[in-house]
């Protein structure tokens, strides 16, 4: 992966915590630092999203 993608990741991490904790459903220090620091995407290489029909 490129320097830009792997930014990209930590920022959408990142997000997801704040996203999570923002609702309470994340709330021990400890576990908020795996959610900014474990990678998904080497999970899920490649995926698909709906267009929207035209």
């Amino acid at each position: 992966m490129t320097t830009h993608t792997e930014e990209r990741a930590a920022q959408l991490r990142a997000a997801l915590a704040d996203a999570l904790e923002a609702r309470g459903q994340l709330t021990d220090p400890t576990w908020r630092k795996v959610f900014q620091s474990v990678a998904r995407h080497p999970f899920v290489p490649e995926f698909w999203t709906l267009a929207a029909d035209e």
